[in-house]
């Protein structure tokens, strides 16, 4: 599957992750995701500029898909994007957010 950096992104920002918790979960550096999410179509290189260690990005995907229910979309006519499985992976609410207003 061909990968995008904007899908990354969306990834992070549908679950509710910060920088700190993605780079944690998949074991690499804040300095890496910043560039896969920066990044137009991932393309794969070892120590070559601008492109990325399949390992890396495997890393991703499998901090997403198993332990978030994110699953990526292979660009088709609308473009590349994400499914997020919602429910057993939902972040649940902060206390006292649910609560009737007097």
């Amino acid at each position: 599957m061909r990968y995008y950096g904007c899908q990354f992104r969306m990834a992070r920002v549908a679950t509710g992750m910060s920088y700190r918790d993605v780079c944690f979960e998949a074991g690499i550096s804040p300095r890496t995701l910043k560039k896969v999410e920066a990044s137009g179509l991932i393309q794969y290189g070892t120590k070559q500029r601008g492109k990325f260690d399949q390992r890396t990005i495997d890393k991703l995907v499998d901090a997403y898909a198993n332990n978030k229910g994110i699953t990526f979309v292979e660009a088709n006519g609308y473009g590349p994007g994400i499914r997020y499985q919602y429910g057993r992976f939902a972040r649940q609410p902060d206390s006292g957010a649910d609560q009737e207003l007097p």
